[in-house]
C-alpha cells in the first residue's frame, strides 16, 4: 500500500513552491492554505498536539512578510489589496467549518483568522463591505468559543463592536449601533485601563454616543459622547498614542463640539471645535484622507460660524471657501468622503451667490454639486444631503431666470431624498418641506400638501422614538409650522374641513401627546388580555422614565452608556408589543383621532374652536355635536395678527412696565382686543348662533384650542372697549385646551375625580428671594378658607415657604391645590419655567418647573388654582405650537382643571379675585362646568365696574384663564 503525503506536509510543499513566483499574493497564500491545513488536521485526526504542530510548521514558513501581517494585520492588508473573490469565500467556508471544531486552543487560532477576515473587510480605503457580514459571523462565533472576561474574548467584542459601527456607516441601520454599543460596553467593563484596544474602546464608545445623537436620539446620547471624549482629550498627552491617533482623537471631539454649539447656540464650543481642528492640521498627518477631512470640517465650521453671525462675518466665508478648496485637493481618488466635500464645497459657492448674486458663483455650486451626486452614488447615507445641496441650486436658477423646467428638476430631486431608505429623519423632512415650498412656487397646491403632510408623518415617526422631552422640544423648534401650512393647503384644495383639522391636530401639541400616550389606560386591552396589558404597561413605564442621569463617578463611569443601552432594549420591546396589540387585538395603543364622530363626540358639552393662521389663508375650525366645520377669516392678516401677538409675547411686551404707562399699554391691549372680537371671535360666535342669543347668567360653555399664534391671544376677554355686551364673556364661558387630544384625556381623569371631599393643599411664598416685594399671601388663605368653612367644606393644608420636594410629595396626593406666589417663564427653554419655592443650595429659589410637573403623574387630582405670574405664557416664539408653561405641566401631571394667567398679575387683584372665586367653588357641586363659570363669573366681578361699566384696566382683570375640561 503506498504511502499517503498529510495534508500538512502537501500544504507546506505547496506553500514552499508558490511564495517564490507569487510575491504579491503572498498574504493570500499564507493565510489560505494555513486555514486549510489546520482543517484537514482537525478534521482527519482531532488531534489537539497534531493541530498544534501543523500551525507551528505553518508559522516557521511564513516569513518576515506574513510575520508582520500578523503582527499589524492592517498595514499588511493595505499592503497586498488584490484579493480575488473565490480567495475569501474560501477563507470563510473554511473557517466556517472550523468554528464547528470546538477542540482545546482552536478558539485563538480562529481568532487570529477572524481578525484576517476583518482586517479585509474594514481596510481603510478600499475594504469590501460585502466581507463585513461574514467577519461578524466569524468573529461573534468566536466570542462564544472563548471563555468570557478573558483577554480574547473582551478583544472580539472591541472588534465586534467595530464592525457593528462600520456597518451602520453604510447600512444605516439602528440596530448596528445598538449591538455596536452593547459590545463596547461589556468590552469595557471587562478590560484595565492598560489593556490592549481599551483606548480604542473609549474612541469607538465617543463614535457610537455621537453618531446615536446624530440620527435623532437624546442629547444624553451627546452628552455622554463628550464625557467620554473631553476624558480622552485630557488624558491624551499622557498616554502613548501615535500623532495619527491623536488627530483623530481631536477631529472625532471637534465634531461633537459642533454638535453641541448647535444643540445649545454656543459659540464658545464652535470657536474650541475649530481650535481643535486647527490644533490637529498643525500636526500634519501622513494620510492625506485624513488631512482632507480635517480641511473638509474646518470648512464646515467657517461656514456655520458665517452663518450665525447674521452672513456678516465675510472673513469666514473667505476661511471656508479656502479650507473646502483644500479638502478637495488632498482627498484621494475614492475617498470615502470624496461626494460629502464636493458637496461642501457647493453650500459654500451657493452660500456666497446668495450674499453677493454672482451667477458665477451658483453656476459653480450646480456643477460641483452634480460631481457630488455621481462621488455618493451607491452611498443612500450621503445622497440625500448632495441631491438637496443640487435642487437647491437647481431652484435658485428658477428665482433668477423663470425658466419652469429648474424648478420641476428641482422638485425630483427633493422628492427623490425624501424617498431615500438610508438617510437621518431630519433630512428627510426638510426635503419634504423643500418640496412642499417648490410645489407651492408652481401652484400645485395637492402636491404641496402631500409632501407637507409626508413631512408630519416623519415628524411623527422621529418625535416617537425621541424619549426625553426636552429633546423633543429642541427637534420640535427646527420643525414648527408644518402642520399650519398643511392643514391651511389641505382646504386651499377643497380638503374636508375634518381632515384639515386631523392634520392640524396631529402635527401640534406634539410633546403634549406623546406624553398623554405615555399615561393612557388601555381598558379594552386589559379586558382581553390581562397578561399582556401588564406586560406592555410594565415596559411603557420603563420607557417613559424621565429621570435625568446624572454623570458618574470615574468607578462608575460606564453606569450611563448601560442605562442608555437599557432604554433602548425597553423602547424596541414597547414598540414589539404594540405592533402585537395592534395584529392581535386591533387595538392602537395611542389615542387617534381620525374620523369626524370622534371630534363631534368631544363637543357634546360644547364647541370646541381651532386657529388656523398662516401665510397662506386664515381659518377657524368649529366642532359641534353635528359637524366639524371651517370658515374663513379674511379680515386676519397673519403679518397683523404677529405685530399683535407681539404685543402679550414680545421682547417689548405691553403687559409688563412701570406704572407710568399702565394706561398707555391699557389702551393698545384694548385696541388689540377689539381687533380680535371683531375679526376672529365675532364670526365664530355667529357661525355659532351664540350672537342671537340675549346675554343670560346660563351661557354656554366654549373651548378655545391655545396652540398657534392666535392661541397666544385672550380669546375670552376681546370685545368692544366701552361696549358691556360686545364682547365674548357676555355670550360664553371659555376654557382653554393646548390640543383636542388633550381635552378627551382631561375629561377621562376628571371623570372618577371629586372636586369636594378631600382637604385641599396650599402653597404660599409670602417672600421669595430676588423680589423685593412681599406678596399678600395671608390674604388668599384667610379668603379661602373662610369660604371653604362657611360652606362646610374640610380646612385648608398650609405649606408656607417649602422646598421643591416637599411639594411634589404633597402634589401627589393632592385632589385640590391653591399656589400663592411668584411665577417666571423662560424664554429659551419654556420646559424651565416655573413657580417658584423655598431658597435652594444654589442660593436661588427652587423651581417647579413644567419639566418636574410632567414626570409626576397624580391619581386624585381635580383641580390647580395658580396665583402667580405668567403660569399660561408660553415663552418660545418657535413653540407656538406646543404650549410649553406651567399650566400645561400641571394638566400633564393630572389635573384636569387648572386656574393660570397669561401675564404677570397684580397681587390685590390676586385677592379679591381667590376670594370671589372661592366663594363659587366652595358653594358649586364641584362638577366639571362649576369650575370654569366659577372663574367667569369671578373674573366679571373685576371686568365691569357697576353695572354698565367696563373695566379699562385690562392688564388687571383679564390675564386669568380656565384650562381643561
Amino acid at each position: 500500500m503506498a504511502a499517503t503525503t498529510s495534508p500538512y506536509i502537501a500544504s507546506v510543499a505547496e506553500l514552499r513552491a508558490q511564495c517564490s513566483s507569487m510575491q504579491e499574493y503572498r498574504f493570500k497564500w499564507v493565510l489560505f492554505l494555513r486555514v486549510r491545513a489546520l482543517f484537514h488536521s482537525g478534521k482527519h485526526s482531532g488531534n489537539q498536539a497534531q493541530v498544534i504542530q501543523a500551525v507551528e510548521g505553518a508559522q516557521d514558513v511564513i516569513g518576515p512578510t506574513a510575520a508582520m501581517f500578523w503582527e499589524d494585520p492592517e498595514k499588511a492588508a493595505r499592503q497586498f489589496p488584490l484579493l480575488p473573490d473565490n480567495y475569501i469565500q474560501q477563507v470563510h467556508e473554511e473557517l466556517q467549518q472550523l468554528v464547528s471544531i470546538n477542540i482545546q486552543k482552536l478558539p485563538d487560532i480562529i481568532l487570529k483568522l477572524a481578525r484576517k477576515l476583518r482586517s479585509i473587510a474594514t481596510r481603510p480605503e478600499n475594504g469590501d463591505r460585502k466581507y463585513l457580514d461574514p467577519a461578524i459571523e466569524v468573529n461573534n462565533k468566536v466570542t462564544s468559543l472563548l471563555e468570557e472576561k478573558s483577554k480574547e474574548w473582551t478583544w472580539t467584542l472591541y472588534y465586534s463592536a467595530d464592525m457593528h459601527q462600520r456597518r451602520f456607516c453604510y447600512r444605516k441601520q439602528d440596530e448596528d449601533l445598538e449591538l455596536a454599543l452593547e459590545s463596547t460596553v461589556m468590552a469595557l467593563r471587562a478590560m484595565r485601563k492598560e489593556d490592549k484596544h481599551y483606548e480604542d474602546c473609549l474612541d469607538l464608545l465617543v463614535t457610537i454616543n455621537g453618531q446615536l445623537y446624530e440620527l435623532g436620539r437624546e442629547l444624553r446620547y451627546l452628552e455622554e459622547a463628550l464625557r467620554f471624549s473631553k476624558a480622552i482629550i485630557d488624558a491624551g498627552r499622557t498616554t502613548a498614542r501615535t500623532t495619527s491617533e491623536w488627530v483623530k482623537v481631536l477631529l472625532a471631539h471637534s465634531n461633537l463640539l459642533a454638535l453641541e454649539s448647535i444643540r445649545a447656540s454656543n459659540s464658545d464650543s464652535l470657536n474650541e471645535a475649530m481650535r481643535c481642528l486647527s490644533e490637529a492640521l498643525a500636526l500634519k498627518p501622513e494620510a492625506l484622507s485624513l488631512r482632507a477631512s480635517l480641511s473638509f470640517n474646518l470648512g464646515r465650521r467657517h461656514l456655520e460660524r458665517f452663518w450665525r453671525s447674521g452672513e456678516n462675518s465675510e472673513t469666514d466665508l473667505v476661511e471656508s471657501l479656502k479650507h473646502h478648496h483644500r479638502a478637495v485637493r488632498l482627498a484621494p481618488p475614492g475617498h470615502t468622503s470624496y461626494g460629502q466635500i464636493l458637496n461642501g464645497l457647493a453650500k459654500v459657492y451657493l452660500k456666497r451667490y446668495d450674499r453677493f448674486l454672482e451667477w458665477s458663483d451658483l453656476i459653480t455650486a450646480f456643477r460641483l454639486s452634480e460631481k457630488a451626486a455621481v462621488a455618493v452614488n451607491g452611498h443612500p447615507e450621503q445622497q440625500a444631503d448632495v441631491l438637496i445641496q443640487l435642487a437647491s441650486a437647481l431652484e435658485r436658477g428658477f428665482e433668477a431666470t423663470g425658466i419652469d423646467s429648474r424648478l420641476e428638476a428641482s422638485i425630483r430631486l427633493y422628492e427623490e431624498a425624501m424617498s431615500l431608505s438610508g438617510p437621518p429623519l431630519a433630512t428627510k423632512i426638510f426635503a419634504a418641506i423643500f418640496a412642499g415650498k417648490a410645489h407651492i412656487s408652481r401652484g400645485d397646491i395637492t402636491e404641496a400638501r402631500r409632501t407637507f403632510v409626508s413631512a408630519i408623518n416623519i415628524l411623527e415617526e422621529l418625535n416617537s422614538q425621541i424619549l426625553s422631552r426636552d429633546d423633543q422640544q429642541f427637534i420640535l423648534k427646527a420643525y414648527g409650522g408644518l402642520s399650519t401650512v398643511a392643514a391651511a393647503l389641505t382646504l386651499e384644495a377643497n380638503g374636508e374641513p375634518w381632515e384639515a383639522l386631523r392634520v392640524l391636530e396631529k402635527g401640534r401639541g406634539c410633546i403634549l401627546n406623546v406624553s398623554i400616550d405615555r399615561r393612557t389606560d388601555l381598558p379594552e386591552l386589559k379586558e382581553k388580555s390581562p397578561e399582556l396589558y401588564r406586560e406592555y404597561m410594565t415596559i411603557r413605564n420603563l420607557v417613559s422614565l424621565e429621570t435625568p442621569i446624572q454623570n458618574t463617578p470615574a468607578e462608575q463611569e460606564l453606569d450611563t452608556s448601560s442605562t442608555l443601552l437599557a432604554i433602548m432594549k425597553h423602547q424596541e420591546e414597547k414598540t414589539r408589543l404594540e405592533k402585537r396589540i395592534e395584529t392581535e387585538f386591533g387595538i392602537t395603543p395611542s389615542y387617534q383621532l381620525n374620523s369626524p364622530q370622534q371630534f363631534q363626540k368631544l363637543a357634546e358639552l360644547g364647541p370646541i374652536v381651532a386657529f388656523n393662521a398662516s401665510g397662506i389663508r386664515c381659518d377657524a375650525f368649529i366642532v359641534t355635536s353635528g359637524e366639524v366645520k371651517a370658515i374663513r377669516l379674511p379680515g386676519v392678516r397673519y403679518e397683523d395678527l404677529k405685530k399683535y401677538t407681539e404685543l402679550l409675547n414680545g421682547p417689548k411686551a405691553i403687559t409688563e412696565g412701570p406704572i407710568s404707562t399702565l394706561g398707555s399699554r391699557n389702551k393698545d391691549l384694548r385696541k388689540f382686543l377689539k381687533w380680535l372680537w371683531i375679526h376672529a371671535v365675532r364670526p365664530v360666535l355667529h357661525e355659532l348662533k351664540f350672537l342671537s342669543r340675549c346675554p343670560s347668567d346660563d351661557l354656554p360653555r366654549i373651548w378655545w384650542v391655545t396652540s398657534g399664534l392666535l392661541g397666544l391671544a385672550p380669546l375670552h376677554a376681546a370685545g368692544l372697549p366701552d361696549n358691556e355686551n360686545e364682547n365674548t364673556d357676555s355670550y360664553v364661558v371659555s376654557s382653554y385646551i393646548p390640543t383636542i387630544k388633550a381635552l378627551a384625556q382631561a375629561r377621562r381623569r376628571s371623570s372618577h375625580v371629586q372636586l369636594h371631599g378631600k382637604i385641599p393643599l396650599m402653597v404660599t411664598m409670602p417672600e421669595t428671594d430676588g423680589y423685593a416685594s412681599k406678596l399678600k399671601t395671608s390674604r388668599d388663605v384667610e379668603a379661602i378658607r373662610a369660604r371653604l368653612t362657611s360652606a362646610g367644606r374640610p380646612d385648608l393644608e398650609i405649606l408656607e415657604i417649602p422646598s421643591k420636594s416637599q411639594v411634589l410629595n404633597k402634589l401627589s396626593k393632592a385632589n385640590t391645590v391653591y399656589f400663592a406666589c411668584h411665577g417666571e417663564v423662560d424664554q429659551n427653554d419654556p420646559a424651565n419655567s416655573g413657580l417658584l419655592l423655598k431658597q435652594g443650595l444654589d442660593f436661588k429659589p427652587e423651581r417647579l418647573t413644567f419639566r418636574d410637573l410632567a414626570r409626576h403623574n397624580t391619581k386624585s387630582a381635580k383641580m390647580a388654582c395658580l396665583l402667580a405670574c405668567h403660569t399660561a405664557k408660553n415663552g418660545d416664539e418657535h413653540l407656538t405650537d406646543e404650549m410649553l408653561h406651567i399650566v400645561s405641566g400641571f394638566q400633564l401631571a393630572g389635573f384636569p382643571h387648572v386656574i393660570g394667567s397669561l401675564w404677570a398679575v397684580d397681587d390685590d387683584i390676586v385677592n379679591a379675585l381667590s376670594d370671589a372665586f372661592a366663594k363659587r367653588i366652595s358653594e358649586s357641586d364641584g362638577d366639571d362646568a362649576a369650575i370654569a363659570r366659577a372663574l367667569h363669573d369671578s373674573v366679571n366681578t373685576k371686568r365691569m365696574v357697576g353695572k354698565r361699566t367696563v373695566n379699562r384696566d385690562v392688564l388687571g382683570w383679564a390675564p386669568f384663564v380656565h384650562f381643561g375640561c
